[in-house]
């Protein structure tokens, strides 16, 4: 499934809802005497300390008011909606979004309350929602400087959203979670004062008429991406080992969402992309996050947490295809799981979704249409 600014890498207010792959996002001392420019200087010293690089090369920084950079961060050229539409099709052929959906505009909804900053890696430009030196605004610097600095040692567009696999999405969330634990530690540094500032400034539920699902997909770096790195600092010791990881990041949503795979060297199986029925507009593998995906929504009986983590965590590899079969898109995707019995659990569970066809014992094929 293809993801949202894809392209740049940003900072997010709190806009995740409850659930198994939404559990946190991101939030965030000020430079005296002066405004944002100001405390670039701050922040860039506070950045290297914590990240264990120095910047090679100065950075170019904009602060914008609200207005106009709700108007930045909406652009789109047309590869964005022509991913965007794609990303529609297959969402609702699996029946994760309603036939009604405007993608357009409940992302430009969600990406003007939702992202307060970003950086995009082509321009070697950050952007910061603010132009005061408040720590609303202070703590985004700091995120996006921390992926500035990445950027200058791991070139942050090396993965593009083009590729038929998972790598673009576990990297966002190495990225994310490295950019969220620089920002935490700056956040720990403030005053009474300024928490209760942020505290007061955070963005609040998102709109109402948003899909939960693109609020998962758009929140899924930063709420597992933390935790990852976290694994990788602790078993390979700070900032050089998770280095490693920069050098050799994970591919799979399964790695970054059980560290210890990642670490242990894990390699998904091999599935053969199944054969759409007609010209596919799309392909690639949903991975374990978007089998959660599936298994939180399944109707007419809702698994358990328990049962969702369980079968999502079995996940051994998956490859899906896409195709228009008249005025509805459909998706065929092939699952294998680590066990014969997480193989019998899953395809009795997709047996239960309207309309859907599930074949073979290993691996478990669905086919809907939406």
């Amino acid at each position: 499934m293809r993801a949202a600014l894809a392209a740049v890498v940003v900072a997010l207010v709190a806009c995740a809802p409850p659930g198994p792959l939404s559990q946190r996002s991101p939030s965030p001392p000020a430079a005296a005497g002066g405004g944002a420019q100001a405390f670039i200087p701050v922040a860039e010293k506070f950045v290297e300390q914590h990240r264990g690089l120095k910047f090679k090369r100065p950075v170019k920084v904009t602060f914008l008011d609200d207005a106009d950079f709700r108007t930045r961060v909406t652009t789109r050229t047309a590869k964005d909606r022509a991913d965007l539409d794609i990303e529609f099709k297959d969402l609702r052929a699996l029946h994760l979004v309603p036939a009604s959906l405007d993608i357009v505009k409940a992302e430009d909804e969600l990406l003007g309350a939702g992202v307060v900053g970003f950086y995009d890696p082509n321009t070697k430009e950050l952007v910061v929602r603010g132009t005061d030196a408040s720590a609303s605004t202070r703590h985004v610097l700091v995120h996006e400087l921390t992926h500035a600095l990445q950027d200058q040692y791991f070139p942050l567009n090396a993965l593009d959203n083009d590729n038929d696999d998972e790598r673009p999405t576990a990297w966002r969330a190495l990225i994310e979670g490295d950019a969220v634990r620089v920002e935490d530690a700056y956040i720990a540094t403030l005053s009474a004062a300024d928490k209760k500032q942020l505290n007061s400034s955070g963005g609040g539920p998102p709109p109402a008429d948003i899909p939960t699902v693109m609020i998962e997909l758009l929140a899924f770096p930063y709420s597992v991406g933390p935790r990852f790195v976290d694994a990788v600092m602790a078993a390979r010791g700070g900032n050089a080992g998770l280095d490693t990881a920069f050098a050799t990041p994970p591919k799979t949503t399964a790695e970054v969402i059980n560290p210890d795979r990642f670490l242990a060297g894990f390699t998904p199986q091999d599935v053969p992309a199944p054969a759409a029925d007609a010209a596919e507009f799309d392909h690639g593998m949903l991975g374990e996050m978007g089998l959660t995906l599936l298994l939180e929504r399944l109707t007419p009986r809702p698994l358990t947490i328990t049962e969702v983590r369980d079968l999502a965590q079995g996940w051994n590899g998956d490859r899906y295809v896409a195709w228009d079969a008249g005025s509805r898109s459909c998706v065929r995707a092939a699952f294998a799981e680590d066990t014969q019995a997480h193989t019998a659990r899953l395809a009795a569970a997709f047996s239960t979704m309207p309309g859907a066809t599930v074949a073979g014992n290993g691996p478990v094929t669905i086919t809907i249409c939406g």
